[in-house]
């Protein structure tokens, strides 16, 4: 597994138990070779014990190993001790100063959409951009005309009489009538069900412009507050701004289909909707955490 940091290309990293660790042995038997004068002498045994208390040694088969954390630990520690750790910390610091190349921004942007704001309904994780997309895509190529909509995960607490699914917030038009929105109403059911697997007991038509009052610059996704909406659909607040409410709490309406998903190799407990994760589908199992100390490791080692 190669490096993109020169000096520590030639130490023999290993995957052991789905770490990347090295032998403790070879970690001294490189900073004895480029030991300079000047430099402290390097012993085992204190080496052993620093990255002990650190917790950053491993056993494996009577060998003892340091991960790779426990070596850019050390090495930063140690960088007013040894020369071979301020030339090393160099050309780290060179690495993390570079150009971030497409790869990594789209990784990035992968962690970014995985740990925002997502929903796990039937076992399948949906992020609420690409719930709510579907729904303005598929309104838009029947009516020519793009939808105001956002949706939430059904409340536990006040959805008592059907199971886990979404509610559609859509807006319309004054002049709509009945007939139309019962159309309009099928077909976001329909979309959502086709496409990501899920029911909706409800879809909630409001006036035209009530989202404005929920909007949000700040939001990552849909730029509504959808929370506060759906707690004030509830506790009644909207009054007079729902025009209807259409309900669909039989779902043997439906045959449920299963959505095409992304599943992760090593947790059945991550499956992810295709749809939804469509742009980062290539990226979704590696994502690039900026925010996790795993983020030195990802910036040396080429993934294959």
């Amino acid at each position: 597994m190669p490096m993109k940091v020169p000096k520590l290309k030639t130490l023999p990293f290993v995957e052991e138990n789905s770490e990347t660790v090295l032998k403790v042995e070879e970690l001294v038997r490189f900073l004895r070779k480029h030991v300079t004068e000047g430099d402290k002498a390097i012993r085992i045994d204190n080496l052993k014990l620093e990255l002990s208390k650190k917790k950053e040694l491993r056993t494996v088969d009577a060998n003892t190993f340091v991960t790779f954390q426990g070596v850019i630990v050390y090495i930063f520690n140690h960088i007013n001790d040894y020369a071979i750790c301020q030339t090393i910390a160099a050309e780290i610091s060179k690495v993390l100063c570079g150009k971030t190349d497409d790869k990594n921004e789209q990784r990035k942007e992968a962690s970014e959409i995985i740990n925002g704001e997502t929903v796990k309904l039937n076992n399948i994780i949906h992020t609420y951009n690409g719930l709510r997309q579907s729904v303005e895509k598929y309104q838009e190529y029947i009516f020519k005309e793009k939808p105001t909509v956002t949706v939430t995960e059904c409340l536990p607490s006040q959805c008592i009489n059907h199971t886990n699914g979404v509610h559609a917030f859509v807006e319309c038009k004054a002049a709509a009538d009945f007939g139309s929105l019962e159309e309009q109403a099928t077909l976001v059911r329909s979309d959502l069900n086709k496409t990501h697997g899920v029911v909706v007991p409800e879809v909630i038509f409001l006036e035209e412009n009530t989202l404005n009052e929920y909007s949000c610059k700040q939001c990552t996704n849909d730029n509504y507050h959808k929370f506060h909406l759906r707690d004030d659909y509830f506790s009644g607040k909207l009054g007079n701004k729902i025009v209807h409410v259409l309900h669909e709490y039989d779902e043997d309406y439906i045959d449920l289909l299963e959505p095409k998903t992304l599943k992760h190799q090593d947790d059945d407990n991550k499956v992810y909707c295709e749809y939804c994760f469509q742009n980062i589908s290539s990226h979704i199992f590696k994502p690039l955490d900026w925010k996790h100390f795993d983020l030195l490791k990802e910036w040396y080692l080429k993934f294959h």
